[in-house]
């Protein structure tokens, strides 16, 4: 098969189990509650050289692997690159690191490179990458930063979600190609600044007001920069409603003239100001624990009078999923 018609076979694979499961594709999807609608065993292990397997013996149930130690976003399209397997009756397979930023590995045969379209359209649809670019306020993906928010806004990978973006026509390759040199850490450290995790595999996720209403995966040890329109002078200020999962960690008003000034000391009078709240994510025992993050503009002294509101759905991922079935056992390639 051509490299387009493997595409193409991958995309109508995806979208024809999408509709099988029922799956909305207007936000991120769920790609393990889909793996659980079927009859096959999730599991995810500490694995070396692997981002995945699928187990496909006879007599036996069928199994998908994940490797535990990869970050959210790989670890999901691996998920969905041996849902891919299941979809399309593969035999049984041991899966490198396909979402990696280097090149595909030797003897990458037409069964991997469909399972690895199917993942890729199976987590980024058209109308999600549609729903997502509008949220964001963008008609094209230009940038580093902007691939990464929108990789967040999916539940993917930044390296996946630029080459994805090419061939979905959401972007074009010379930008694209230009955002696979720069490391998310890069982009990650340009947004936090001194909020930056202490661990560099959590995220930041920069939420603006156009962001309202939408929902993404979160984890523990994240951050979160609400950033949000206001005119302190009216009395009319943010408040992120008391919630156990987050904790403010930061508050401070974007400089306007070149300098940062504290969330009680504007440095300007008058006018509209952007206001970032820096909120950290807490541990969780439970996958998918969600959540909603909730911001109200009002006069404090008239909590009643609410001049905007802010909603977004955090589903929070744990930071290591386990679980393992004692039937399977995976020899890792050396």
């Amino acid at each position: 098969m051509t490299a387009d018609q493997i595409a193409r076979a991958g995309m109508l694979a995806a979208d024809k189990a999408r509709r099988r499961f029922g799956i909305e594709d207007s936000s991120w999807i769920d790609v393990y509650g889909a793996i659980e609608t079927t009859d096959t065993i999730l599991m995810f292990q500490p694995m070396r050289n692997l981002g995945g397997a699928y187990i496909a013996e006879p007599d036996a149930t069928p199994g998908i692997i994940v490797n535990s130690n990869h970050p959210l976003g790989k670890q999901r399209l691996s998920a969905a690159h041996e849902l891919g397997h299941f979809s399309l009756k593969h035999k049984t397979t041991l899966d490198v690191d396909l979402f990696g930023d280097g090149p595909r590995p030797p003897g990458h045969g037409d069964d991997e490179k469909l399972a690895e379209q199917f993942a890729l359209w199976f987590l980024m649809p058209h109308r999600l990458l549609d729903a997502s670019m509008k949220a964001m306020q963008i008609d094209e993906v230009r940038t580093p930063e902007e691939v990464y928010r929108l990789a967040l806004h999916m539940g993917t990978s930044y390296e996946a979600t630029s080459r994805h973006l090419v061939n979905a026509k959401r972007a074009k390759r010379p930008a694209m190609q230009a955002a696979q040199k720069i490391k998310p850490a890069t982009i990650k450290r340009g947004l936090a600044g001194d909020f930056m995790p202490p661990d560099a595999r959590n995220d930041v996720h920069l939420l603006n007001a156009s962001e309202n209403g939408t929902s993404r995966i979160v984890r523990p040890g994240d951050r979160i920069l609400l950033t949000l329109s206001e005119m302190p002078t009216t009395g009319y200020v943010w408040h992120v409603d008391s919630n156990d999962a987050l904790e403010m960690i930061g508050d401070v008003y974007l400089p306007a003239h070149g300098r940062a000034a504290g969330a009680d000391e504007p440095d300007v009078t008058g006018g509209e100001r952007q206001r970032r709240i820096v909120l950290a994510v807490k541990d969780v025992e439970r996958p998918l624990n969600r959540t909603m993050l909730v911001a109200k503009n009002v006069r404090s002294w008239v909590p009643d009078t609410t001049l905007a509101t802010f909603k977004a759905e955090l589903a929070i991922e744990p930071t290591v999923r386990r679980g393992a079935a004692e039937q399977y056992f995976v020899r890792e390639a050396a």
